[in-house]
């Protein structure tokens, strides 16, 4: 008898401890589960340095700071330190979701040659989340629930994609009808940013 105690007791006391373990990580909302916040790859870490005005002929993308989606150091998107295609999206933008495959494909084959950063626009965690599940884009995320780097930009609707060089310089913005692919992603980052991939 005193083993059924005993062996109830430990089992109870695991069941709980499984509990906390499943809790929802910081940074998410209530009701979604950690597992949803980190279908995305970490983010970049981006360079520690000091950027001196706008690079020639190139304005600076605004100096916004965001967190990222999977949680951990927020990212300062004027410093990245390497080129990167910067894409603004959300769950409830139709085009938007179109593309994100063919950015799964172009992040893919760029490796590390530049970084493919996805901005997650005036939506929530958990859409954002069903999303990334639904198309099955892993690369990372950052969290603007306020909008704040697209009224930066100060353009209207999504989607956006930003091209910006090392130095946090805006070298070209897409807005357009035409919804992106992974080959006219390959040729704006050539023209753009000097990057093959």
């Amino acid at each position: 008898m005193r083993r059924m105690v005993a062996l109830v007791a430990i089992l109870a006391a695991a069941a709980l401890t499984a509990g906390a373990c499943a809790a929802e990580e910081p940074g998410t909302e209530p009701g979604v589960p950690a597992t949803e916040a980190t279908r995305f790859e970490s983010c970049p870490v981006g360079a520690n340095v000091a950027l001196s005005g706008e690079p020639a002929g190139a304005p600076m993308i605004p100096a916004v700071t965001l967190p990222c989606f999977t949680g951990g150091q927020s990212v300062d998107l004027a410093r990245l330190g390497r080129p990167a295609v910067i894409n603004l999206w959300a769950s409830w933008c139709r085009p938007c979701r179109a593309e994100l495959p063919e950015f799964q494909r172009f992040a893919d084959a760029a490796g590390d040659e530049l970084i493919v950063l996805g901005v997650v626009t005036g939506d929530t965690r958990s859409a954002a989340a069903g999303v990334a599940e639904d198309t099955g884009i892993t690369f990372p995320a950052v969290f603007d629930v306020d909008e704040s780097l697209r009224r930066g930009l100060g353009r209207a609707g999504l989607p956006i994609t930003i091209f910006v060089d090392a130095s946090g310089g805006i070298r070209h913005i897409y807005q357009a009808s035409q919804l992106l692919t992974r080959s006219t992603l390959q040729t704006l980052a050539r023209e753009h940013l000097g990057v093959v991939v």
